[in-house]
């Protein structure tokens, strides 16, 4: 008993300045060179393909700007090879599937697995390995790209290549799909496809997940049931404050304004609040409550490690994620934690 009191003492003694001790800023132990850091910045974006009456002309200013800083990657809220393939293994996950990659693009994809003799993971590796785009290259060069692309589930990155092909050397079915989406206000072409283009980028990288539905979809009606008795979301101040903004900025003919209002801290802050913390203040009749935050924080570490994973190929540029505006305090959160590259909070001139 005496020798494991003083064993408990001594232990005691120590733990303060070995173990529980607290790294104030772990990036100052890091042997990275400043001109070789990886400078990520996190785009908050709302969902344009869910705003009516924006164009194209509506986000050229905030496309303008990604392409001032050079961005030599960009990232965008797209499932990665990998995770389909998991989720394909799930039936579980067959919600999310359908949900968030649908059956057009499984088809699209699984008839130009078929071409190139390339399983999904396989071809994703590929894509990760090309350097420079699409000038240079002939036809028949950028339609290898473009159907290696698509065997990696990455449309938007079959797109830098599509208008360098002629439209009788495709495959039908796959350019029809692609031109339905190079038409399409989603974020991820007429935001981050159309930076890429200027760029002369080679791909965009899918950085998002839902690997974490699984811990959902089998207790939805629990969760249903409990934000049903909360106010909508809808209706919290900076959700009010930022449709004004937006309808604003939509007859103006620009959204940067929007994009300046969502990426300020002080709507992070309001949006963390108001909307992530919810369900901290709902009753649940079992742990419900907890699974749902520890699914939205696993998502999160999910998506910065793809983040992550990507910066590897700018070492010593810059990188642009461009990804729903709730994501970015979290990542902003999250990346600070890199030794080999800096997180940089403001993209946007901004007045």
């Amino acid at each position: 008993m005496i020798f494991q009191a003083m064993t408990a003492a001594l232990l005691a003694a120590l733990l303060p300045t070995t173990a529980l001790a607290q790294i104030a800023d772990i990036r100052s132990y890091s042997s990275v060179p400043p001109e070789k850091l990886t400078s990520i910045m996190v785009l908050g974006t709302p969902h344009l393909s869910a705003l009516e009456d924006v164009t194209p002309s509506h986000v050229k200013t905030v496309v303008d700007q990604i392409v001032a800083a050079k961005a030599r990657v960009i990232g965008i809220e797209r499932l990665s090879a990998l995770e389909i393939v998991t989720m394909q293994a799930s039936p579980l996950l067959a919600p999310a599937l359908e949900q968030f990659v649908g059956p057009t693009l499984l088809k699209i994809a699984a008839a130009a697995q078929s071409r190139t003799g390339m399983g999904a993971l396989e071809a994703a590796e590929v894509t990760s390995a090309w350097t420079s785009g699409s000038a240079g290259l002939t036809q028949e060069e950028c339609l290898e790209r473009l159907d290696i692309a698509l065997a990696a589930y990455q449309p938007e990155t079959a797109l830098l290549y599509r208008e360098r092909i002629a439209a009788d050397a495709l495959d039908q079915e796959a350019a029809r799909y692609l031109d339905t989406q190079r038409t399409s206000m989603n974020e991820r072409v007429s935001v981050a496809l159309a930076a890429a283009r200027k760029l002369g980028l080679a791909k965009l990288w899918s950085i998002d997940s839902h690997l974490d539905k699984r811990l959902i979809l089998p207790r939805m009606k629990e969760l249903q049931a409990a934000f049903a008795k909360a106010p909508p979301v809808t209706q919290m101040p900076h959700f009010v404050e930022q449709e004004e903004i937006t309808d604003r900025a939509i007859t103006k003919g620009d959204l940067l304004p929007v994009y300046c209002h969502i990426n300020a801290q002080s709507f992070g802050a309001a949006d963390v609040r108001g909307q992530f913390d919810l369900p901290n203040r709902l009753e649940f009749e079992g742990d419900m409550g907890r699974i749902r935050e520890a699914a939205w924080d696993e998502r999160n570490h999910r998506i910065a490690a793809h983040v992550r994973h990507a910066s590897a190929s700018a070492v010593g540029g810059a990188m642009v994620v461009l990804i729903g505006v709730g994501h970015k305090p979290f990542l902003d959160e999250l990346l600070l934690t890199s030794l080999d590259s800096t997180t940089q909070g403001e993209i946007l001139a901004c007045d």
